[in-house]
């Protein structure tokens, strides 16, 4: 008989990397959420989420619904209920209760939210989606720790196409967002 050699064949060492490549990759994608530009990118993203679900309940229901950003509290609120122009009114405590209810993580701040000739940086700005799905047409601008770390949330009151920037994008009119013009 034959001595028997001991070690790896090729295919078993391909197989092997592969694996580790796949369990490589779903560990980065989880530490999103862990450094500063993750953690805002992921804001970023999960308010764009939001905000095209609250359209889409607009949409399916033929009941308009709420988004308030709360810039004093850094959260943001859903709601299928109006709670009027007054943030000191009863309603607006129940709706920080809510579970529709998103507070920014550590590190991100709301730092202002513009729409056509208004830019807001304190208090509560809502934004109703009519049945049809249209609502005004405004960025919100999410800012980081650093300096220069920004992203911003652009909404087409028009088309209803939410857009995630990275970076400080300057408002734009709802001409300038819309195809061929």
């Amino acid at each position: 008989m034959g001595t028997r050699r001991a070690g790896f064949t090729l295919i078993e060492l391909v197989v092997v990397l592969g694996v580790l490549v796949i369990a490589t990759s779903f560990v980065l994608l989880r530490l999103d959420g862990v450094t500063a530009e993750g953690r805002l990118r992921s804001a970023a993203r999960e308010m764009a989420g939001t905000i095209r679900y609250a359209r889409s309940f607009a949409v399916m229901s033929g009941k308009p619904s709420y988004l308030y950003y709360d810039l004093t509290s850094n959260c943001y609120y859903l709601s299928r209920v109006y709670y009027g122009d007054d943030p000191g009114a009863a309603g607006y405590v129940e709706l920080r209760d809510t579970e529709y209810a998103w507070e920014m993580p550590r590190s991100v701040r709301i730092h202002s939210v513009a729409s056509a000739g208004y830019v807001a940086e304190t208090d509560v700005e809502r934004f109703d989606f009519t049945g049809l799905g249209s609502c005004m047409t405004h960025s919100i601008y999410l800012k980081g720790p650093e300096e220069k770390e920004w992203y911003t949330v652009q909404v087409n009151g028009i088309t209803g196409r939410v857009s995630v920037v990275n970076g400080y994008k300057e408002f734009d009119s709802v001409r300038d967002t819309l195809p061929g013009l």
